[in-house]
C-alpha cells in the first residue's frame, strides 16, 4: 500500500499535531524560562533509550488512552449516583490539623532540597492531596474530603509500589557498577526520599483509618479520573519538555498498553482491599458501640466515632 512501517506507528493526524504544533510550543515555553534548562533535562534523562523519549505514539496505547478518557466521561452519571459526602466528626479536627501541618512541612523540606520542579511529579501530587485531605477534613469540607479519599490512597500506594518494584531496580541496572552504592545512598536511603516514597503511604492511610468509610463506585471513578488528569499533564507537558520521570508510561511503545492495564488493575485491587478492611473495622466498631451503649460514663464523642462512617 506504499506506507512505511514508521507511518503505521501512530495516527497520522495525532503525529502531525504533536510533532509540528504542540511539542515545539512546550519546548519554546520551557526555553523562555531558562535557555539552559532543556539541555540540562536532556543530560538527566539521556540514559533512557531515545525511542522511548521521542518519536510517534504507537497505535495500541493511543487507542487505549482514547477509550479510557471516553469511558470516564460516559460513566460519570453512574458514579455520581453512589456519591456520599463524608460525615463531619469535629473531635477529629485537631488531629487532622496536625496531619496537615506535617504534610506542609514535608512539602517544604522536599522543595527546599530539590527545587519547586519536584512538585510536578506523581509522588508529590500524591503527598499534596493527602495533605489537602487532612486540611479539608479539619475544616469540615466534607464533599471535597470524600472526593480526595481514594485518589489520596491510590496515588501513594502507586508511588511506593512503582518506586521500589519498578524504578529503583531499573535505575540500578542502568547505573554503572562502580556507582551503584553511591546511587543507593542518594536515591534509596535518603531520609527525604524515604519520607515521600515510604512514609507517604501510612500518612495517607492514617486519615482514612481515623474515619473508615466504605468506598463506592464513585471513589474508584475519582481515582481513575485523578490518574488520567496526571497522565494528561505528564504526556502533554512533561514528556514534550523531555522530563521522563516515568518512562514506562510512554505511549511510543506497544507495551505501554499493558502498563496502563496494570495501573487500572492496581486501582481495582486497592479499592477492593480497602473495602475488605473497612468491613472488618465496621464489625469491630459495631461491637465497641454496644459496649459504649452500656457504659453511660463514656464521653459522647466516643459513641459518635463508633457509629459514624
Amino acid at each position: 500500500n506504499g506506507r512505511s512501517p514508521r507511518s503505521l506507528a501512530s495516527p497520522p493526524a495525532l503525529r502531525a499535531m504533536l510533532t509540528n504544533l504542540w511539542v515545539p510550543m512546550v519546548r519554546k515555553f520551557v526555553d523562555s524560562i531558562d535557555p539552559q534548562l532543556l539541555s540540562q533535562i536532556e543530560d538527566v534523562f539521556s540514559k533512557i533509550p531515545s525511542d522511548v523519549r521521542v518519536g510517534p505514539w504507537a497505535w495500541m496505547p493511543t487507542i487505549m488512552l482514547t477509550a479510557l478518557y471516553h469511558l470516564v466521561a460516559l460513566t460519570a452519571p453512574y458514579a455520581m449516583e453512589t456519591y456520599r459526602p463524608m460525615s463531619d466528626i469535629e473531635v477529629l479536627r485537631g488531629i487532622r490539623w496536625i496531619g496537615f501541618a506535617l504534610g506542609v512541612v514535608g512539602v517544604g523540606l522536599v522543595v527546599r532540597q530539590y527545587g519547586a520542579w519536584v512538585m510536578s511529579s506523581w509522588t508529590m501530587w500524591g503527598w499534596t492531596i493527602a495533605t489537602l485531605r487532612f486540611l479539608v477534613g479539619a475544616l469540615g469540607i466534607v464533599h471535597l474530603q470524600r472526593v480526595l479519599t481514594f485518589p489520596s490512597l491510590f496515588a501513594n500506594f502507586v508511588t511506593v509500589s512503582v518506586w521500589y518494584v519498578g524504578l529503583v531496580p531499573g535505575l540500578l541496572v542502568l547505573a554503572p557498577k562502580g556507582d551503584r552504592w553511591p546511587f543507593i545512598r542518594e536515591w534509596v536511603l535518603s531520609p527525604l526520599l524515604i519520607l515521600i516514597h515510604g512514609v507517604n503511604l501510612p500518612f495517607s492511610f492514617a486519615d482514612w483509618y481515623l474515619q473508615p468509610v466504605r468506598l463506592e463506585l464513585f471513589d474508584l471513578w475519582a481515582g481513575v479520573v485523578y490518574s488520567l488528569i496526571y497522565l494528561a499533564f505528564y504526556l502533554g507537558f512533561l514528556d514534550p519538555a523531555g522530563v521522563h520521570f516515568y518512562f514506562i508510561l510512554t505511549p511510543r511503545k506497544w507495551w505501554a498498553t499493558a502498563v496502563y492495564a496494570v495501573i487500572l488493575a492496581m486501582a481495582w485491587g486497592v479499592w477492593s482491599k480497602m473495602n475488605e478492611w473497612e468491613a472488618g473495622l465496621s464489625s469491630a466498631t459495631e461491637f465497641d458501640a454496644q459496649d459504649v451503649a452500656t457504659a453511660p460514663n463514656e464521653p459522647q464523642w466516643k459513641a459518635q466515632s463508633c457509629t459514624k462512617r
